[in-house]
């Protein structure tokens, strides 16, 4: 009825996974029953995402949290490019590559933090992929058997991996849009006369440079109350959602401005 390799994720084990799931998405690629759902959840996921194969445990899912999709392996980056996170707990049997799998879809900036069989991670799975990916990006932890209180036990010591994909792309540098007035092309029918984008492109590039200078003026009054013992300013901007990092930020105005882009050229129609 349910999948062979399915052992629902306990509290216990969700605790020490240490999950920050404060105003974040998150995708979960093997949900099964949902606990890891559920937990996101009650500790202020603002959206949950989810992938299960398993038919029986996607009816369990509905209405808990949004469904993408039945096979994870299908799942393409321009589907979860807004997540900030993805929790899981995959079938141990290929857990490696389930894991390099979400690390190639992940967009920068997405933190990933995966339960496996601990020696999957001694044993240099997928070729050593995993574990370059690990020295480079990541952390690891045996917690035991922390499976021994589950509804199914597995008598193995239990992994944790956190792997971190840093930002590195050049999409907030726009330099060479900016200034220099290039001679104007004629337009075909439907399409958005050049210097519009251009003036688009440069409204973005001056709020994402905004967005830069606000920041840098909070770390400098963090710099100087932490040294009198106050807690930090945090950075939380407002539009419609909470805003609290630029790749978030960035986002929300490429939306907008994708929006502004798809109503000028009628595209409706």
């Amino acid at each position: 009825m349910f999948h062979a390799e399915l052992y629902p994720t306990n509290l216990e084990t969700l605790e020490l996974m240490q999950l920050d799931c404060t105003n974040k998405i998150i995708l979960e690629p093997h949900a099964g029953f949902g606990h890891i759902v559920d937990y996101c959840k009650e500790n202020g996921a603002k959206e949950v995402l989810a992938i299960e194969i398993n038919e029986n445990c996607r009816k369990i899912l509905k209405g808990k949290c949004s469904i993408i999709g039945n096979d994870f392996f299908e799942c393409k980056p321009e589907q979860i490019s807004h997540i900030h996170a993805i929790y899981m707990n995959p079938p141990f049997s290929n857990a490696d590559r389930h894991i390099l799998h979400a690390w190639n879809i992940a967009p920068e900036g997405c933190e990933i933090v995966s339960l496996c069989n601990y020696q999957t991670i001694d044993n240099n799975g997928r070729h050593g992929q995993l574990q370059k990916l690990i020295s480079t990006y990541g952390t690891t932890e045996n917690l035991g058997d922390c499976f021994s209180n589950a509804e199914r036990t597995t008598g193995i010591d239990i992994g944790l991996l956190r792997l971190f994909k840093p930002m590195v792309s050049k999409e907030f540098e726009f330099e060479g849009f900016y200034m220099d007035d290039d001679e104007e092309e004629a337009q075909g029918e439907g399409m958005m006369e050049y210097n519009e984008v251009r003036a688009l492109v440069n409204r973005y590039v001056g709020t994402m440079k905004s967005f830069d200078t606000l920041k840098e003026q909070i770390d400098s009054m963090n710099y100087c109350i932490e040294q009198i013992g106050l807690s930090k300013i945090k950075l939380e901007l407002g539009h419609n959602e909470t805003i609290t990092d630029k790749a978030q930020f960035s986002k929300v105005i490429q939306k907008k401005s994708w929006s502004h882009i798809f109503k000028k050229m009628n595209m409706e129609k």
